[in-house]
C-alpha cells in the first residue's frame, strides 16, 4: 500500500547532528502514514552510512546516492521521481519539524481540495562559525490572495515548511531543472496557476542556517540572475502578469549590477549587525 506522504529530502554533507536532527523530527512526527525519500548527493562516507544506517532500521526510509554532486534541483528532481504518496512533504537536512506538523498540513489540503501548498511560518536562526548570530519567528502571508500579492517582491513560501499534493505539482511540471537556485519559486508559481496556497502562522519548522555555507549569501549574484529569469520566463508563459513579473525584475536587476565589492560589505554589515542585535 502506497504511503499518504512521500517526505522529500536531498542531502549533502550536513553535519552529521543536524543531519540526525532532521530525520529524527520526521521519525517523531505524530502522523505516522509516510515514506522518506533521501537523495545523497555525494557526501562523504560517514554521512552516506548514517543515511544508510536509518533506511536499515526504517523500512519507511529509502535512500538513492548520486555518484557524483549535482545540486540541490537535480536531486530533488530524482527524489520527486521515486516519491509514491499524494502529498510531499519538504524539508531539508539541519532543519527541524515540530511533531504535528505533518499533520496540520494534511488537515488543511485534506478539507480544501482547492488548496494545492501548504506552507508555515518558521523560527529561523542563523549562525557563523558554530557561534548563534541571529534568532527570529518569520512572517509569511497567510491567505491565497495575501501569497499573490506578495510574489511581487518575494518568495512567499519558506521552501523547507512546504508540503503539496503531488498532483498539482505533476499538472506543471515539476521542479525546472534549468534553475539551480530560486527553483522552489519558480515552482510556486507555477503551482499556483492551477491551485491556491496557504500559509498556517504557527512556526511548525525551525530552519538552521549556517551564515557561511548559505546559498542566498554565497551565491549572491547566481540567485538574482535566476530570480530575474524565473520572473521573465513565468511572464512570457502568462504565469504571472507584469505588475507581479517587472517589479522583482527591476529590484534584482540593481542587486546584480551592483559590485560585488559592495555586496559582500553588505554581508558583512549584515553579519555585524546579526552579532550585536543577539547581544
Amino acid at each position: 500500500m502506497k504511503p499518504r506522504v512521500s517526505v522529500a529530502i536531498g542531502v549533502y554533507n550536513p553535519s552529521e547532528s543536524a543531519l540526525k536532527a532532521t530525520l529524527d523530527s520526521i521519525i517523531a512526527q505524530n502522523f505516522q502514514d509516510w515514506e522518506m525519500v533521501i537523495v545523497n548527493d555525494g557526501s562523504n562516507e560517514r554521512i552516506k552510512n548514517i543515511l544508510h544506517d536509518y533506511a536499515s532500521i526504517d523500512k519507511r526510509i529509502s535512500v538513492f546516492d548520486n555518484e557524483k554532486n549535482i545540486g540541490l534541483t537535480k536531486s530533488l528532481i530524482r527524489c520527486m521521481g521515486e516519491c509514491k504518496g499524494d502529498y510531499i512533504f519538504r524539508i531539508d537536512a539541519g532543519d527541524i519539524c515540530r511533531p504535528d506538523r505533518m499533520r496540520a498540513q494534511l488537515d488543511i489540503m485534506e478539507s480544501n481540495p482547492d488548496i494545492g501548498i501548504v506552507g508555515s511560518n518558521a523560527f529561523m536562526n542563523f549562525t557563523c562559525d558554530g557561534e548563534l548570530l541571529s534568532s527570529y519567528k518569520s512572517a509569511y502571508p497567510e491567505s491565497d490572495s495575501m501569497i499573490r500579492k506578495a510574489l511581487k517582491k518575494k518568495n512567499p513560501f519558506c521552501h523547507v515548511s512546504v508540503t503539496f499534493r503531488r498532483s498539482s505539482y505533476d499538472d506543471v511540471g515539476g521542479y525546472a531543472q534549468r534553475w539551480t537556485t530560486s527553483q522552489d519559486f519558480d515552482l510556486w508559481i507555477r503551482m499556483l496557476s492551477v491551485s491556491k496556497g496557504r500559509n498556517i502562522q504557527e512556526a511548525l519548522v525551525t530552519v538552521n542556517t549556517d551564515y557561511n555555507n548559505s546559498i542566498s549569501i554565497q551565491r549572491n549574484k547566481t540567485q538574482c540572475r535566476n530570480n530575474i529569469g524565473i520572473r521573465w520566463n513565468n511572464w512570457r508563459k502568462g504565469f504571472i502578469p507584469a505588475s507581479v513579473a517587472f517589479p522583482g525584475i527591476i529590484k534584482y536587476s540593481i542587486l546584480l549590477i551592483l559590485p560585488t565589492k559592495i555586496i559582500w560589505a553588505i554581508r558583512n554589515k549584515l553579519k555585524e549587525y546579526l552579532a550585536n542585535g543577539n547581544n
